[in-house]
């Protein structure tokens, strides 16, 4: 029997490897980190490496929203070594089957400051059909994720990896993802 927590992170990298590999001459690398929900991504690009990012995954078997995720000490300390080591590690929420909401480090910190507890949380909620309000423990986004965010957003960021794109240089639509992402 495959546990549901797997399914769900297959789900995630799968999405993930799927639109890097959109780029030409890109190829990714994961491999697990310390706890089960995270994962270092290596970007190559045509035999050379790119660059590297973290990936931390939560998902959740709750039906209908709102989501609520718990974050332990270890899981934050893994997401700063991350941030620290690479750069950028990103926070994929799997809303059951509703859907993934994904956040960058900096949006991270707004629901979930430097300042760690034992255990803290953060909520996903969404309206049938509807953008994701995000909060947690510590604040709450100012903006709305979209549903359709996930993968692209993280393309985007191997994208200027690879080409080191600006995000002038993206566009309409990559250009109100990338800005939901990254706070622009």
């Amino acid at each position: 029997m495959i546990a549901d927590e797997k399914l769900k992170h297959g789900y995630v990298i799968s999405q993930i490897v799927l639109e890097i590999s959109r780029i030409a001459g890109t190829r990714v690398s994961i491999t697990e980190s310390i706890t089960r929900s995270g994962y270092e991504v290596s970007v190559y690009n045509d035999g050379r490496k790119a660059g590297k990012f973290g990936l931390f995954i939560k998902f959740t078997s709750k039906r209908g929203s709102p989501w609520r995720y718990s974050f332990t000490l270890d899981h934050q300390a893994e997401i700063d070594m991350f941030y620290k080591e690479y750069g950028e590690v990103f926070v994929a929420f799997v809303n059951k089957d509703d859907g993934v909401a994904c956040l960058s480090h900096d949006l991270l910190k707004q629901v979930l400051d430097d300042n760690h507890e034992e255990i803290e949380w953060v909520s996903v909620k969404a309206k049938l059909r509807s953008q994701y309000s995000i909060s947690g423990k510590d604040g709450k986004l100012d903006k709305k994720i979209s549903r359709t965010d996930f993968p692209r957003s993280v393309g985007l960021y191997a994208a200027s990896l690879v080409n080191t794109l600006e995000p002038k240089e993206h566009g309409a639509s990559d250009q109100r993802i990338w800005d939901r992402l990254f706070g622009n």
